[in-house]
Order: C-alpha cells, then structure tokens, then sequence
C-alpha cells in the first residue's frame, strides 16, 4: 500500500515538474530573444558613448560604398548591424580596420552593404504633413514603380513612381490605404484585371508588396534590389526527415537484486517533422524550432553473479514506444542562401507506452533451470522530460543533416532508482 503511494504521489510529482519546466523553457526562450533583441544596432549606438575612453565597441564591418552628395562614390567597409529601423548614421572605414567616419543621414545620398542592403535619401511627407529626410532600405527598383522599406517603430514602406516625387503608402491612419493607392497606379498602367483582386488581398508586408510592385512594372523577373543577405530564413518553413538513435539505459538503484545490471546500446530509427520561426532582421541567425517525432526501443541488460550453490543471472527488458515534442532555440554560425551551419538547446516532452517491462532472474549452473520473471518490477512514467544539444548543417536550402546528443530525465517512478537513457542521433530532414 505504502508503495503505491509513493508511486501515484511521485507520478504526480514528476508530471507537474514537467509542466513546469517546459512552460519555463518557453517562457525564458522568449525573455532571451526580447533581450537580444533590445541588443540590435541602436541599443548598442546609444551605449558607445557611455563605453570608457580607450575600450572599442565591437564593430561588424562588411563590404559596401557610400555615395557623396556630390555623386562621388567611395568603396569601403560599413559597420552593419542588420537594422529593424532606418538608421540616422552609419559608421564607415576604408580599410575595415580602424575607428571609421561616422555620416549622418545630410552627408550621402546613399550606401550600400554588398550582399545585403541598398538605403537611398529621400524627403516626404507623412501622415499629419510631417516631412522626413531619411534613408529608406531600397526593396524593389522598376521602370514604373519603385518600393522601400521605411521603418521608424513600425514597419511601412515608401513608393516612387518614375519621374515623381516619394510617398508614403499609407498615407493615413487607415491601413488599408495602401490597397487603393495600388489600385489606382495599376489602373493608370492598364495591368492586367487579375491583380486587383491580388491588391484586394496582399497583406501590408514586404513579400506581398513585392510581388504587387514586380506584377505593376510588368516584369517578374525584375531583380529586387540586392536583398541578397536579409531574410535568408524564411519566416516560417516546415520540414520533414527521419534517421538513426544510438541509445544506452543507465541504471543506478540501490536494489539489492537490480543493482549491477548493464544495459546494450541499441539503435533505433525515428521520423519526426515540425516547423521552425525565424528571427527579425536584427535576430537573423536565430530561430524557433518546434517538432515531433516517433521511435520504438526494445532495451535488453543483465548482470551475472556467482553465488554459494549456483551462479545467476539477472535481466531487465524494456520494450517502449515514444512520441516525442521539444521546442529548440537555434543559432546559425554561418547563415548564407547555400550553406547553413547551426546550433542549439532545447528541451523535449515525451509520452511513452511499454509493451514489455520483466525482471527475469535464471539459474545458469544448476541441473534444473528455472526462470523467475516478474512484470512491471519497476514502475515507469508514462512521461518524461529530455534536454537537447544539436547541430546540423542545411544545403542549398532544403537538405538538412542534423547530429544531436539527447539525455533523458528517468523513466523510473520508484523514488529510490534512476532510469536514464543517453541518446547519439544522427537525422535528414527535407525542408519545404
């Protein structure tokens, strides 16, 4: 009676200390990519001045140019910081080594980082007729109708048309300004029908607009303007993949009859799929990734011992079945559109079934062989926690290979014995 207690009393222990860990998982994951967040480009601008005399901030010069107002071009190094919003300087070094020139936003006409952004100056006016001189990212330039990014605390975006001046395209409150100003510019260039009803349904977002933008100028193919290095994840992407687990049980108890027994490695595939959540511009090389798989075990160990009258051996076989969920966050080392290099953390929650759990005791050195075997000796949790390390490298933007080591919490619910398995795993994933 006493251990069924302690069985129900320690299954509902383990199950809300797995809650808790996973809602703290996801909780914490959040507050760090808050965090870094609040660590993009300006955050890190406003704090230089406040960096002693003597120490550099850290800077991530790339190559680009800038344009003089006076139309000179000058091919150098700019301190990149992959900003949300439209910068108001830029820090710019010929050689990439030394402390730079700082250019406010009156000194050039436009810049450049190679494989990433184009920003031009351009003045206009905003809702409430306030006027702006800023550097707007450029996204799409067409014969017809050019588009860019404005950001200033929130997302919008300016349009040219040729020979006109900039406007903003939502000129109000209304966001549902920008549909009839689209509108209306595709009726003036007598595009085909079809796109009103895609005006009608394109989200206030960058895709969207630039696909809207590309159909106006009546060229699909035209090239958008070096985006090259920004948005080299998608916002969201689905994947799907399978492979191999090398996973060994370890047993420490203090039961006079199971204590000793070593566990085989054993291999198992598995097939999983989920999703991954990219980072913002200023979070790039980080993402989310969510998914669930599938793997079956049939864990075998035992342990000889040499007695006064006859030598026995004891054995434990565990046949489990998991569906597994974990929830990872991600870093890319090298994040371009042909190779990915990545790695990360995460914690998993598993909900297993065991179609076998025997204690088996045989008697190797006398005339009669009888076998004792004792189902369900170890009462096990139907669910358990499991902490991740991995790394994986993506090619050419769909074929994954991923290496991951993974550590159970124990499958034992007997307060006094720990069941824990360590997991190698090797996996191919295919992503949509």
């Amino acid at each position: 009676m006493t251990r069924l207690l302690h069985k129900r009393l320690h299954g509902v222990q383990s199950g809300y200390i797995a809650l808790h860990c996973a809602f703290s998982l996801i909780k914490y994951t959040f507050i760090t990519l808050a965090v870094l967040k609040l660590g993009s480009a300006q955050v890190l601008a406003s704090s230089a001045a406040r960096v002693p005399k003597g120490f550099a901030t850290a800077k991530d010069y790339k190559p680009g140019y800038v344009v003089l107002n006076d139309g000179d071009t000058v091919r150098g190094f700019i301190d990149y910081g992959f900003w949300d919003k439209s910068p108001g300087s830029i820090n710019f070094s010929k050689t990439g080594t030394d402390d730079g020139l700082i250019y406010q936003t009156s000194d050039l006409s436009a810049f450049g980082i190679n494989g990433f952004d184009l920003y031009e100056r351009a003045s206009f006016q905003s809702a409430g007729k306030l006027s702006h001189t800023v550097w707007l990212r450029i996204l799409v330039r067409g014969d017809r109708l050019s588009l860019y990014a404005w950001n200033v605390g929130r997302q919008g975006f300016v349009i040219k048309e040729r020979d006109s001046a900039y406007r903003p395209a939502v000129t109000d409150n209304n966001q549902e300004n920008y549909k009839r100003l689209l509108l209306a510019i595709a009726i003036k260039y007598k595009v085909n029908a079809q796109l009103d009803s895609r005006i009608a349904q394109a989200r206030y977002t960058e895709d969207d607009l630039i696909a809207i933008i590309k159909e106006i100028n009546m060229q699909n193919d035209i090239p958008v303007a070096d985006r090259t290095g920004y948005r080299l994840n998608k916002l969201f992407s689905f994947f799907i993949g399978g492979g191999m687990i090398s996973s060994k049980l370890k047993l420490n108890t203090d039961a006079p009859f199971i204590g000793g027994i070593r566990f085989k490695t054993r291999l198992a595939p598995y097939v999983n799929i989920g999703t991954e959540l990219a980072g913002s511009r200023s979070l790039r090389n980080f993402s989310l990734r969510l998914e669930a798989g599938y793997d079956e075990f049939n864990y075998g160990g035992s342990v000889v011992r040499a007695g006064v009258s006859a030598t026995t051996e004891t054995g434990y076989m565990l046949d489990q079945r998991n569906v597994s969920s974990s929830l990872n966050l991600l870093y890319y080392f090298v994040n371009s559109r042909t190779i990915k290099w990545f790695g990360g953390t995460g914690l998993g929650y598993n909900f297993s079934s065991y179609s076998r759990n025997e204690y088996r005791v045989s008697t190797l050195s006398s005339e009669v062989v009888p076998v004792q075997v004792v189902t369900n000796y170890l009462p096990l949790n139907r669910n358990w926690l499991q902490y991740n390390l991995r790394t994986g490298v993506r090619h050419a933007g769909h074929y994954e290979v991923v290496f991951q080591f993974a550590r159970s919490s124990s499958y034992s619910a007997a307060l006094a014995t720990k069941l824990n398995s360590n997991a190698f795993i090797t996996g191919l994933n295919y992503v949509f």
